[in-house]
């Protein structure tokens, strides 16, 4: 018996039921609301969702674990799928290859963007998603894309702490 190709498998399921799981609590609803109209720090979100700045860390945590922004490479190019616009700069942290170019894959326009040792960081985007429902950067390398964001964490200097 052959499968229809539109329907979804136990592992696609098992994705969408946890995401739509996390995406349940009111409180991340309401954090993700406000990262809409852009970069917020922990302490403005904990002011516009009426929690602790703890309760925000910990729903942050959750949300990233959604991974709401994934990847892909091909060869020396690293694509950046992001799910949820985040407004006018985005940051690919740990990233160990040198960027020679970053654009949006479906229009080409460029990207500017700057790159140090621990990160690469996308600007001048425009406030709302170009694409829908998905919008992907195309990061070319001077060699093969790899992340190590354990280096970030050890290496990256921390002030005042």
């Amino acid at each position: 018996r052959r499968r229809n190709a539109n329907v979804l498998t136990d592992a696609q399921v098992l994705v969408a039921s946890g995401t739509f799981q996390v995406l349940s609590d009111p409180t991340r609803l309401r954090i993700i609301h406000e990262l809409l109209s852009g970069p917020k720090s922990v302490g403005a979100l904990a002011i516009a969702c009426d929690v602790s700045a703890s309760a925000v860390s910990h729903q942050l945590q959750r949300l990233r674990d959604l991974r709401l922004v994934s990847f892909t490479r091909k060869g020396n190019t690293l694509y950046m799928h992001v799910h949820f616009w985040p407004g006018d700069y985005v940051v690919v942290a740990g990233l160990q290859a040198q960027v020679k170019s970053a654009r949006f894959l479906a229009s080409g326009e460029k990207i500017n963007f700057q790159q140090d040792k621990y990160r690469a960081r996308l600007t001048g985007l425009p406030a709302e998603a170009p694409d829908h429902p998905v919008t992907t950067i195309a990061l070319d390398c001077e060699s093969e894309p790899t992340q190590d964001n354990i280096f970030v964490r050890k290496e990256k200097p921390r002030e005042g702490v």
